[in-house]
C-alpha cells in the first residue's frame, strides 16, 4: 500500500505517528519541506523507530556528533524531528520502499515526538538561521553551550547547525539569547 498527502500542521504529522506505533506498523516514510526541500525519512519496524535521517545541512553536525557517540540516540532523535518542525508548512509525506540500516529501536516512539512537539510550541522566538558576526575582543562564557556555540560558529558553522549540534535545543538557544544580549555574537 502506498500512502502519500500532504500535512497542514504538525499534529496531522503526529495523528499519523500514533497511528504507525499504535499498529505496530512496519513502513518507511519520506517527508519532504517544499519550501526548503529538506527531506525527513523514518523508518519504522513493527511500530519501533529504528531508523531517521534528515538530509538538510543543519543537521550535518549533529548526524556527526550522533555518529562519533558525542550525544545520545534521544537527544539525536528529538533535534532531528524539531529541525523539521520548526518552520512546518507545505510537507508532503509519501511511504518508500527504501530501506535504511537500523540505527537503534525506538519503541516508544510517540511519546518522544510528543515531547518535542511541547519544546517546539514552547519557543516561539526561534532565530533566523542567519549569518552571525562574532565580537571576540572581551567576554565571559557562562556555561558549556556558549562555549561549545561560539566555538562551532567561529568554525563556519551555520546558526542552526550549532544550535542543533549535540541535540540540546533549549540548552543552545539559551546560550545563543544570553549570547546575543552580551553583545558577543550580533
Amino acid at each position: 500500500m502506498v500512502l502519500k498527502g500532504k500535512f497542514s500542521s504538525y499534529q496531522e504529522f503526529f495523528d499519523l505517528i500514533k497511528l504507525v506505533t499504535q499498529m505496530k506498523m512496519t513502513i518507511n516514510l519520506c517527508l519532504t519541506h517544499e519550501k526548503d526541500g529538506k527531506r525527513l525519512f523514518l523508518s519504522f519496524k513493527e511500530g519501533a523507530l529504528v531508523a531517521l535521517e534528515c538530509d538538510c545541512k543543519e543537521s550535518v553536525l549533529l548526524y556527526f556528533n550522533f555518529m562519533n557517540n558525542k550525544i545520545p540516540v534521544e537527544s539525536f532523535i528529538k533535534a532531528t524531528i524539531f529541525m523539521f518542525l520548526i518552520d512546518f508548512e507545505d510537507v508532503f509525506f509519501e511511504t518508500v520502499t527504501k530501506e535504511k540500516e537500523e540505527m537503534f529501536k525506538i519503541q516508544d516512539f510517540e511519546t518522544l515526538f510528543l515531547d518535542v512537539i511541547r519544546e517546539v510550541d514552547e519557543i516561539r522566538d526561534f532565530p533566523d538561521n542567519e549569518n552571525i558576526n562574532v565580537n571576540v575582543k572581551d567576554f565571559h562564557l557562562e556555561s558549556v553551550e556558549e562555549v561549545l556555540l561560539l566555538g562551532y560558529l567561529l568554525s563556519g558553522y551555520s546558526l542552526y547547525q550549532a544550535i542543533f549540534s549535540m541535540g540540546k535545543v533549549k540548552k543552545f538557544l539559551d546560550a545563543y539569547k544570553s549570547l546575543r544580549n552580551k553583545g558577543i555574537i550580533s
